[in-house]
């Protein structure tokens, strides 16, 4: 396509033009083959097969995606993803592209997601049809996500039953008089904290939630305070938070204490923990399927 527009160049694999302008190839096998953009400068940036590529790999793509000094054309930069379900980058491409939960600067208005299936491709479709059978007959979960671009099915989910017809519901007023309580989990990576409310029938509504990395114990204690504007019963946390630090000789949870977040150990029995959440999701099901 670019015959006669722009020469290739075997050493740097670009495609140059004759005003100076560049298509650059590249790649990131491993992680920290990102590296390798810092400090440059592209207008424009694809990314093939986007879910394949690290959260991490994803965010230093976005520090080289701005003006250089030779840009004559003063377009905004931007880029660009096509990707299938799953992969390693499937959750912070979902977050961003398909539920649309943005954190810290991220702006709604900067992220567009166009949904299409294999059976919007009318070239394949009239050239290539076996194709389709051959995702027609794979397993059930693989099928939902590279046939149809089910996000919310891929290898290894922990909770397959989740389905969000189900199992999320439209924002509502809280009433005063439920319970309401905070389950955290706390690590220099990631900070996450759920806001839990549990109706009169002891239904549970994760009404709010917190997931910042970066944070050391009293910002995230603090971070934790600040958003919230209810009537907290207790915040739950698991026991590892008990442990002390050999430096200082405190543990996280003390810190959290001392900050005026005071912490209540719970068991982090994996398998207990995953059965008590499933039994929740499933009965949620059993009283759609009863409604109806």
């Amino acid at each position: 396509m670019l015959k006669g527009i722009a020469t290739y160049r075997e050493q740097g694999k670009e495609f140059v033009f004759p005003n100076g302008s560049r298509i650059v190839l590249g790649y990131c096998d491993n992680e920290k083959d990102v590296l390798q953009y810092q400090g440059q400068s592209y207008e424009v940036i694809f990314l093939e097969e986007a879910t394949m590529f690290t959260e991490f790999q994803f965010q230093a793509l976005t520090e080289s995606n701005r003006l250089s000094g030779n840009c004559k054309t003063f377009t905004t930069p931007r880029m660009y993803f096509t990707c299938n379900p799953g992969g390693v980058g499937h959750e912070w491409f979902k977050r961003l592209f398909v539920d649309r939960l943005y954190r810290n600067n991220e702006r709604p208005e900067d992220y567009t997601f166009i949904q299409a299936n294999v059976y919007d491709n009318e070239y394949l479709m009239e050239n290539d049809p076996g194709y389709v059978k051959t995702l027609e007959n794979l397993p059930e979960d693989r099928r939902k996500a590279m046939l149809y671009g089910d996000w919310n099915v891929f290898e290894g989910q922990y909770f397959g039953e989740f389905n969000p017809t189900i199992h999320t519901i439209d924002p509502f007023p809280i009433p005063e008089h439920w319970r309401k309580y905070r389950a955290v989990d706390y690590g220099l990576d990631m900070l996450a904290c759920l806001f839990v409310a549990v109706d009169t029938n002891n239904r549970s509504y994760v009404y709010k939630e917190i997931y910042q990395s970066g944070l050391i114990v009293s910002e995230a204690a603090t971070t934790i305070l600040s958003n919230t504007t209810d009537k907290i019963t207790c915040t739950f946390a698991p026991p590892d938070l008990w442990n002390r630090n050999r430096d200082t000789g405190n543990s996280t949870a003390e810190i959290f204490a001392a900050a005026g977040l005071p912490l209540v150990k719970v068991s982090n029995n994996r398998v207990q923990g995953w059965l008590a959440l499933l039994g929740l999701l499933v009965a949620v099901c059993l009283a759609v399927v009863l409604v109806v």
